[in-house]
C-alpha cells in the first residue's frame, strides 16, 4: 500500500538535503591517492567554493608523504616567495580567499598557532585575491603571519585544491605530512605538528 506521508518526508527531506548543499556550494570531486595522502583530481576552478562546516574533515597523515609540489607565490608587496624558500622548516600551506566565511572563521586560529609554535611558517595563500583585498583583510583581523597572493590560482591547482580553506603540513625535507580540508582549529595545528614528532 502506498504510505503517502511516507513519500512527502522522504522528498522534503531530499530538497532540504539539496538546498543545503546548492547554498553551501558543497560538490563532489574525484579523488586520487598520491602516496598515501588522497587529493582531489578536479582543479581549483572547477569548485570555487568553500567547504561548509558540516563537512567532516579530509585529515591525512604520513611520514615520508609524497613531496609538496614546489610552488611560486607573491607575497603583499609583488616580491616572489618558493615554498623551496622553507626548506629545513615545518611550513603550514594553508589556501584560503578574503570573501570565505570559513577562512576568516579558521584566521584567528591561525594567529594562535603563529604565535604559539614561532618555528612554524604559516604560508597563507589567498587564491586571485589582489593584494590590496590582502592587506586590508589582515589589517582588519589583525593577523601577523605571512600572507602570499596566488594571482592566477595556479599554485592552488598544483595541489589539487577543491575547497577552501585547504590546509597542508609539510615536514622540513619538503614531504606533505597531512592535509586538511576545512578550517583549522589551534587544536588541531598543535596535534599534527605533535604527530610529526
Amino acid at each position: 500500500m502506498f504510505d503517502r506521508g511516507k513519500l512527502v518526508r522522504v522528498v522534503s527531506a531530499s530538497v532540504i538535503l539539496l538546498l543545503g548543499l546548492v547554498a553551501c556550494g558543497a560538490t563532489q570531486s574525484p579523488t586520487t591517492s598520491v602516496g598515501s595522502v588522497a587529493v582531489a583530481t578536479a582543479g581549483v576552478a572547477d569548485v570555487p567554493t568553500v567547504i561548509p562546516a558540516v563537512t567532516a574533515p579530509v585529515l591525512t597523515a604520513t611520514p615520508d608523504g609524497p613531496v609538496a609540489p614546489d610552488i611560486s607565490v607573491e607575497d603583499v608587496s609583488g616580491k616572489t616567495v618558493r615554498l623551496s624558500d622553507f626548506r629545513g622548516k615545518t611550513v603550514l600551506l594553508n589556501f584560503r580567499a578574503t570573501w570565505c566565511g570559513y577562512c576568516r572563521q579558521e584566521a584567528p586560529e591561525l594567529q594562535k598557532a603563529h604565535e604559539s609554535f614561532p618555528d612554524l611558517v604559516i604560508m597563507s595563500v589567498n587564491i586571485q585575491e589582489s593584494p590590496d583585498k590582502v592587506v586590508a583583510y589582515e589589517q582588519e583581523l589583525k593577523l601577523t603571519f605571512a600572507m602570499y597572493v596566488d594571482a592566477t590560482g595556479a599554485a592552488a591547482q598544483s595541489y589539487k585544491v577543491r575547497g577552501i580553506p585547504s590546509s597542508f603540513f609539510i615536514d622540513p625535507e619538503g614531504h606533505i605530512f597531512s592535509q586538511h580540508l576545512g578550517p583549522l582549529t589551534l587544536q588541531m595545528v598543535r596535534s599534527t605538528l605533535a604527530g610529526m614528532g
